[in-house]
């Protein structure tokens, strides 16, 4: 994953994606994930965070929240990752790192594009081959979101609900599980980069929004993904391609003093 200069503005919603060293499957281990997913429950109570779903996969990890207070976050992140590190060295008895870099910060519209985040997190180890549905997957927010967990639940399903601007759990749950069907079914189930690698996903007025609050910082630019999901990200994490290959989608430059009326 490219590393960026972390953008985090108050009052959004977070996809939170942290990779594990040299992308080396430290999650390997069924204890190694429940012991995070134990600390994950602990940390966002603390810090005051509203946990909206997860994954903890074999390498990586994905947390998607809300939070008014962006220091909040930042600070249940350096503890959580910082803490869980710790443990696992003294049970491997061993020093080092664990994490790979810093974590990145994808901010998310509510409403359709929370919707496809969702999808996109809870389809994670689906897409690795891991498991054949997320419901089989015990590490992720799937089993919580759908009713099936009653213990040990981590999420703040009013807080979700309210984003989602769904008041019936049931008409939620009911959504939700079809479009994860419906992805499986039709084999929809690619990696898609912007959820992991930009600055912010939505619609257009969103992102124009988003990189108005953010023109003080290096060059953003703008692009148009599958599902007519905008999103910005910094000009600095490029991946491989040099000015001249970027293709039409990739228009729409953003830099100190840009006429915002152009887009």
């Amino acid at each position: 994953m490219p590393r960026a200069n972390r953008c985090i503005l108050p009052g959004e919603i977070y996809h939170l994606t942290h990779r594990c060293h040299n992308k080396r499957f430290l999650f390997r281990f069924g204890l190694d994930r429940t012991e995070y997913c134990k600390r994950l429950r602990a940390s966002v109570r603390l810090h005051r965070i509203s946990l909206l779903d997860y994954c903890v996969t074999c390498n990586h990890t994905h947390l998607l929240v809300s939070s008014n207070a962006p220091r909040d976050l930042s600070l249940m992140m350096q503890q959580l990752e910082g803490e869980f590190a710790a443990y696992y060295n003294r049970r491997k008895n061993q020093s080092g790192s664990f994490w790979g870099d810093r974590f990145h910060c994808t901010m998310v519209e509510n409403g359709t594009h929370l919707w496809n985040c969702l999808r996109y997190i809870d389809l994670n180890m689906v897409r690795a081959g891991a498991v054949s549905h997320p419901g089989e997957w015990s590490w992720c927010g799937y089993q919580e979101l759908m009713g099936l967990r009653e213990r040990f639940c981590l999420l703040d399903m009013a807080r979700l609900l309210e984003l989602l601007d769904t008041p019936d759990l049931a008409a939620f749950r009911e959504t939700h599980a079809a479009r994860i069907d419906s992805a499986i079914r039709e084999r929809q189930l690619s990696r898609e980069s912007h959820w992991t690698e930009a600055v912010a996903v939505g619609s257009k007025s969103y992102v124009r929004s988003v990189a108005e609050r953010l023109r003080r910082r290096k060059r953003l630019r703008v692009l148009l993904a599958p599902q007519d999901a905008w999103y910005v990200r910094e000009d600095a994490v490029e991946y491989g391609r040099t000015e001249a290959q970027l293709s039409v989608p990739d228009l729409l430059p953003l830099a100190h003093g840009s006429d915002l009326g152009l887009w």
